[in-house]
């Protein structure tokens, strides 16, 4: 159809909008990754109820240079990473985690998934032990994985 009012489509056109909308999503997304807050690492691998929490020390920013972070992980420079803590799962226990303090990971942050504020928190029940360290420990419930497990 042709005449006032008429739009027409082209390829063009829609590359631009999702170009767009894209870029806005992007915005949103890296909004919510603020320091202290809880994201979930996506991974091809299969999932496990191991390395799947990181505690963000460091919102989203792109690297001016090649980096390996404490994990061995080496990135190029132009990618944009967030940096924090993983949960790590106490041995012998299904629910009881902790964050390791000990090392930073490197994200990268297309493989991150910010945890609305809506999500239950993690349930801080105390002290552990963990060698000679005394943890703060933190129960994630059967519940909790599955409402995390549901935003991916």
């Amino acid at each position: 159809m042709t005449g006032p009012g008429a739009t027409v489509s082209t390829d063009h056109d829609e590359e631009q909008v999702d170009e767009e909308a894209l870029n806005i999503l992007e915005v949103l997304y890296s909004d919510l990754l603020q320091v202290g807050s809880i994201a979930i690492i996506k991974s091809h691998e299969e999932l496990t109820l191991y390395k799947y929490l990181l505690h963000v020390l460091k919102v989203p920013f792109v690297l001016d240079k090649e980096t390996v972070d404490a994990y061995g992980n080496s990135f190029p420079a132009g990618c944009e990473v967030v940096v924090g803590h993983y949960y790590e799962k106490f041995p012998k226990s299904d629910f009881l985690y902790f964050i390791d303090e000990k090392k930073e990971a490197h994200i990268l942050t297309c493989c991150l998934v910010p945890v609305p504020t809506v999500c239950p928190n993690l349930i801080e029940i105390g002290n552990r032990r963990k060698g000679r360290a005394m943890l703060p420990c933190y129960k994630v419930t059967p519940n909790i994985h599955e409402e995390l497990f549901s935003y991916l």
